[in-house]
Order: C-alpha cells, then sequence, then structure tokens
C-alpha cells in the first residue's frame, strides 16, 4: 500500500552554532607536481590480481599500461608487465622506480625489482610530474613505494589465495587415457610488527620497533604437446616397418657412397635392419635414448611413418619466495633512523617435453636490497634526510641438464676439459616431423647492482622552501 504521513518540523531554539567549512582548490598554488598516493587501506581495499604494488600503480591517473599488459595478472615476479606502463604522456616502462626511496630496478632498462609483500607496503606514491629537483632522472613519472614500520602494538596478517581449475570439464581435444591438465596457484604469506622487546632486559615501546613480512607463490600453467620420438624397434636399428609405406622410406649405407655421374649413389639396407648391413646404433645415440620416452600415443594427428606418437604435459611452474625485514629506531625525538632489508627468487621452469633433464629450461632471477636512512630534525625550520641504499638483481638460465658431464653420455673427454660449464650437448632436427631437441641453447647470466647515497638538506624561510642535495649512484652491469 501507499501510504501518505505529514510530519510537521517546527523551528527550534538555536542555542550553539558550529560552522564547518571545507573548501578544496581547484588549482594546486604550493606545488606545481600532479600525482596520487594510494594508502595502505586503500591497498587493502582495492581488488588486485597478482598482489603487485605496482599493478595498482597502473591505476593511478595519467598511468596507461601498454595494451598487450592492461588486464594481464601482475604477480611479483611478473616484472616486464607490471612496470610496462606510461606516467604523463612519457615512453613506457621508462619510470623512475624507487622502494623507500632507493632506485629498484633490475637492469639500465627500468625493468622493475622487488616487489614487497602487498599487506607490508604503506603507500604507493605515483607522480606523474614532479617539479621536485630531488626526483626525476628520467623522462617518465617516479612511483615510489614505502614499507610499513613496526608500532607499539603487535599487528599481523595472514593471507592465502588459491586457483585451480581441477573442477573444470575436460576440454574437448584431450587425448584418451590422459588427466586434464590444471592451471591452478597458491599464494600466501604474512606480516608481523611491534615494538621490540626482551623480556625483563629490554621494552622497545616507543623506541624500537620491528616488521616482516613473507610472502610466497607455487602456481602451474598447462601447456601440452604432441611430438615424434623413436620407436623401440628403431632404436635398435630397425625401421623395417617403414617399407610397407613405400620406397620413399627405404634406408642407404652413408659408408657406401660411390659417384656415378652428377649422382651419389648408395646401397641400400637390407629389410631397412641396421645389422643387416654391418651397421649399429652409435653408444652416444643409446646414452640419449635412455632420456627419451616411449612412445604413447596414437591420434588423429599421428601419421603412417609414427609421427606425432608421443603426448605429455608439459606446464609451465613458478616457485617464487620472498623475505623482508624493518628496524625502526627512534634514536631522540628529532633523530629517527630506520634499517630495510628484502630478497626474493623467482624460478620457472618449461618446455620439459620428456620429464627428465634432456629437456626444458630453467630461469631463476634472485632480487636482494637494502636501505639505511636516517632524518634529523636540527630545528622547527631545519632538517636532514641521509640515505645510503643498494640493489642487486641476479638474472640466470640454463638447461635442466645443467651440471651434467658429456663424458657421462660417452662424449670424448676433451669436450669436458674445454667446457666452462657442464650440460647435456645440445641435439636439434631438421627434419619435418616434430622432433624436439635435446637439451637447450646454452644459458646466460646477468647481474646489475645500484648503490645510491642521497642526502636532502631542507630549510624553510619566511615564505620560502630551500632544499639541497646530492644523489649519487653507482651503476654496475
Amino acid at each position: 500500500q501507499t501510504v501518505t504521513e505529514n510530519v510537521v518540523l517546527e523551528v527550534g531554539a538555536a542555542n550553539q552554532s558550529i560552522t564547518v567549512s571545507a573548501d578544496a582548490p581547484l588549482v594546486d598554488t604550493a606545488t606545481a607536481s600532479t600525482g596520487q598516493v594510494l594508502t595502505s587501506d586503500e591497498l587493502a581495499d582495492l581488488p588486485s590480481n597478482g598482489r603487485s604494488p605496482l599493478g595498482f600503480a597502473r591505476n593511478a591517473y595519467g598511468a596507461v599500461a601498454k595494451g598487450k599488459h592492461s588486464q594481464s595478472q601482475t604477480r611479483p615476479f611478473d616484472n616486464s608487465a607490471a612496470d610496462d606502463f606510461s606516467l604523463g604522456g612519457g615512453n613506457s616502462a621508462s619510470n623512475e622506480l624507487l622502494l623507500n626511496g632507493v632506485p629498484n630496478m633490475q637492469d639500465s632498462s627500468r625493468l622493475a625489482g622487488f616487489s614487497p609483500q602487498l599487506d607490508a607496503v604503506d603507500a604507493v606514491r605515483v607522480d606523474e610530474f614532479s617539479a621536485n629537483a630531488a626526483q626525476g632522472d628520467t623522462s617518465g613519472g617516479t612511483v615510489n613505494i614505502t614499507t610499513k614500520a613496526g608500532t607499539n602494538q603487535y599487528h599481523g596478517s595472514i593471507s592465502e589465495y588459491y586457483y585451480g581449475s581441477f573442477l573444470s570439464a575436460k576440454p574437448y581435444f584431450t587425448a584418451a587415457g590422459t588427466n586434464v591438465p590444471s592451471t591452478h596457484y597458491n599464494q600466501f604469506g604474512g606480516t608481523i610488527g611491534g615494538p621490540v622487546r626482551v623480556p625483563h632486559l629490554f621494552n622497545g615501546r616507543n623506541k624500537l620497533f620491528f616488521f616482516y613480512a613473507f610472502e610466497g607463490y607455487s602456481g602451474s600453467l598447462p601447456a601440452t604437446t604432441i611430438t615424434s620420438v623413436p620407436t623401440a624397434a628403431e632404436r635398435t636399428g630397425d625401421f623395417s616397418a617403414l617399407l610397407a609405406l613405400g620406397p620413399a622410406y627405404q634406408l642407404y649405407n652413408p659408408f657406401t657412397a660411390t659417384q656415378s655421374g652428377t649422382q651419389v649413389v648408395r646401397t641400400a639396407i637390407p629389410g631397412n635392419v641396421l645389422s643387416n648391413a654391418g651397421l649399429h646404433v652409435n653408444p652416444i645415440a643409446q646414452a640419449y635414448f635412455k632420456y627419451i620416452p616411449l612412445p604413447n600415443y596414437n591420434g588423429p594427428s599421428t601419421k603412417p611413418d609414427g609421427s606425432n606418437n608421443y603426448f605429455v604435459n608439459d606446464p609451465t611452474t613458478n616457485n617464487y619466495k620472498s623475505h623482508q625485514g624493518r628496524i625502526d629506531y627512534n634514536v631522540t625525538n628529532s633523530n629517527k633512523i630506520f634499517f630495510e632489508l628484502h630478497r626474493s627468487n623467482s624460478v620457472v621452469t618449461q618446455s620439459n617435453v620428456f620429464g627428465n633433464k634432456a629437456s626444458g629450461t630453467n630461469g631463476r632471477v634472485v632480487l636482494w636490497g637494502g636501505t639505511v636512512d636516517d632524518v634529523q630534525n636540527m630545528s622547527p625550520t631545519l632538517y636532514l634526510n641521509t640515505r645510503l641504499g643498494f640493489s642487486r638483481s641476479e638474472n640466470t638460465s640454463n638447461p635442466n641438464s645443467i651440471g651434467t658431464d658429456p663424458a657421462t653420455l660417452g662424449f670424448p673427454s676433451y669436450i669436458s676439459t674445454n667446457s666452462l660449464s657442464y650440460a647435456i650437448p645440445r641435439l636439434t632436427f631438421s627434419d619435418s616431423a616434430p622432433i624436439p631437441s635435446i637439451s637447450s641453447a646454452p644459458g646466460n647470466r646477468a647481474y646489475f647492482d645500484t648503490i645510491q647515497f642521497f642526502a636532502s638538506l631542507n630549510k624553510t624561510w619566511g615564505h620560502h622552501t630551500i632544499k639541497i642535495g646530492p644523489d649519487i649512484r653507482l651503476n654496475k652491469n
């Protein structure tokens, strides 16, 4: 029903009057800088696909992510996807990335460095344009991620994020008798902070604080491969089954070649069996066969000659761990100092079609660094901020067979003697059949160090603020 209720409001006596006004100026005349700060509360409340602080920086106003990354997941180790955005119209991936004011990039191309655990982040400040001479160092903008400090109360957090597709229906083209490849990951972590206390000896309340954060990620992204491997008979030198397909599959003895006009003529191997021609399978080839699985697939794509006779799930796996710690010390009411240290280790394995060390690669990225920051208030109008920071990245990639001495496969000893590092020697095939390579190309190692000394002396003089100091950096590539 619809009800009409007439309420009479009478004017009462005014005993007290409070006027509150808040007028935000349309133009900020105090500074020419433009930017946005995301607080820890906003970081906790806003949705995140991957829980990377840089993923939030891409969402700030004036930030434009490159199209291929705009909707992609941004995990703590997705460095190239996380930092590939433009600020204030600058070139993409050309921004200054800072962690507690210290450069946080793992190479000279400004690839993002260490990603702090999201629950340990105090703020993400994005400056599209900074009129502050203490910032810049690039044609793009600046992103400064600051981490939390401990307080007089103990606080902590525990988080777990899981995704799995094992409950999904089996894809239509999944081979019979094989399991459904599953996309899944676990992203977990925790933080704890508070005053440093030693019972009966020391109470750090109002004086000394700690904060520690841990993060882990374990995930698997499915991939399937249909390829070709030799049959059990072919591994012994018996290719007789191919003759049934026609004369094009006749094998010839390579040691019987003779010149006949403009052609080279060789003698046919009787029955396509190598032993019938006095030939044998090379011992090194026999050693390789130990790493190559037998055929396990006979489907629509399998050809009469045996091509495409092997099916495998060879997922890409990610394993990531990070640690970060911080100590804050209030030396006096006018002097405060903090120490911060962090390290992360990310390992990616992929393309392991044989399920052993004869195939696939692994890549490893180790990021670590630290900061010592001191603020000295000399007077109400004068203070000095001094900072020393460093960061280091170690990027390596290797075949899974790294460390395997070629001599164990029967190769001459001079190969091992003249090798800088060991691996199964690589074999590739130019045949039209999809035969996977054995081992992979040699890996690489890259290291990048940054050491920074920064100081800022700030003086307020009437209506003016004077700021002066050095920013000295040493980059070692």
